[in-house]
């Protein structure tokens, strides 16, 4: 593929996400916190029109909005003022099952902003963590169709804020169909007790008429949560 230079992704800063996050309502109990996380990030996106790749390396913080509303749990990421992502749980006893999802992108001049429910509900993450455990999901939302496979890894020790901290690592490989076809392969480094993504990393190729390519690893730089 031929990368050429796009254009700049702007910072979220943390004030807007901490107003987000007080404009949001939410409650503060339950796992994880609600509040504020800042992560450090490294890695880029890219998208274009047939081999070549509008390179655009993304801000070197992220921030993850976490709200809670009863058995309603929304974790947002923004990785910069031109891309956010977000996830709707409901949480139940089974673990948490994922109902709705939405992606913010602006690249190339082009904006999109895709919002859908997602049917059936399928279990996101487990309820009790533990290695060796696997799970599949298949859902539509709207137009987009997923299937992917889940795994949890043996417990690795990270070190964050000068903690050391022990998680388990939820590899999460998932093919879409539809309007945008491709693949994603997520590895999310998650502390049992605490239920916090410590160490995350997405790896998305999208294919079709407006190829994209997602690639990050980010590390959470504190376990309190801002608010």
């Amino acid at each position: 593929m031929v990368w050429h230079r796009a254009e700049r992704s702007t910072p979220v800063t943390v004030g807007a996400a901490v107003r987000a996050f007080r404009a949001s309502g939410s409650a503060l109990g339950g796992r994880p916190a609600p509040g504020v996380y800042r992560y450090a990030v490294s890695g880029f996106e890219c998208a274009g029109v047939g081999p070549v790749c509008l390179h655009r390396p993304l801000p070197h913080r992220a921030y993850l909005i976490i709200t809670r509303h009863g058995p309603e749990l929304t974790i947002e990421l923004d990785l910069s003022a031109q891309h956010a992502e977000t996830q709707r749980y409901r949480l139940t006893a089974a673990g948490r099952m994922l109902e709705w999802q939405r992606t913010k992108l602006s690249i190339l001049g082009v904006s999109q902003d895709d919002a859908a429910r997602t049917v059936p509900a399928t279990l996101a993450l487990p309820a009790r963590l533990r290695p060796g455990l696997r799970w599949t999901q298949a859902f539509h939302a709207s137009e987009v169709r997923v299937r992917g496979r889940n795994t949890i890894l043996p417990a690795r020790t990270v070190t964050i804020g000068g903690r050391r901290e022990t998680c388990l690592t939820v590899v999460a490989d998932s093919i879409t169909t539809g309007p945008h076809p491709g693949t994603e392969d997520d590895r999310d480094c998650i502390v049992p007790g605490s239920l916090l993504d410590v160490r995350f990393s997405i790896d998305r190729r999208i294919t079709g008429t407006f190829p994209y390519r997602l690639r990050l690893t980010a590390v959470l730089r504190s376990l309190a949560p801002q608010r």
